[in-house]
């Protein structure tokens, strides 16, 4: 019985220092949601369209508000589109003084009148420290609705 005791007292205090190393390696999923009414119009034309539900007909810009070092995992974007529908979510980086540069972009071209996922899986995007990500958000026709962008990361 004094054995086990000694062996208890001694295993412990090296669970508590073998979680306490392992804890702060662990990775801290996050999500930045970008709904259609956050989206700011970047070139006004009479025949864009924007509300808390959905965007169309336009170039509409986000800047991304993300952890420094945190890695973006995926970015999805929610399109409706039916006839002839076409948008491009893209998303660049500018250090101040320097020009813009894109980093990835995808489209879609789902006539399906249903919601999809578009999705962008970067391999390497980390968020620098000195430069700020935005999205761009192509609806080329009233036939291409987006309800809402969201940004998976991990720090």
């Amino acid at each position: 019985m004094k054995k086990m005791k000694m062996r208890l007292i001694w295993c412990v205090p090296m669970v508590l220092i073998t979680v306490a190393l392992i804890a702060p390696v662990a990775a801290h999923a996050g999500s930045e949601q970008i709904w259609p009414d956050q989206l700011k119009l970047a070139y006004p034309n009479p025949e864009s369209y924007q509300s808390p539900l959905y965007v169309l007909n336009g170039i509409f810009e986000a800047v991304l508000d993300l952890p420094t070092k945190a890695k973006i995992t995926k970015i999805t974007y929610y399109h409706i589109g039916q006839n002839s529908p076409r948008t491009q979510l893209c998303i660049s980086r500018i250090k101040m003084g320097e020009d813009f540069e894109l980093l990835r972009c995808v489209s879609s071209t789902d006539a399906t009148g249903e919601v999809i996922p578009v999705e962008i899986v970067p391999t390497d995007l980390v968020v620098t420290k000195g430069y700020r990500y935005s999205i761009e958000l192509v609806s080329s026709n009233s036939d291409s609705r987006v309800t809402g962008i969201v940004i998976d990361y991990v720090k």
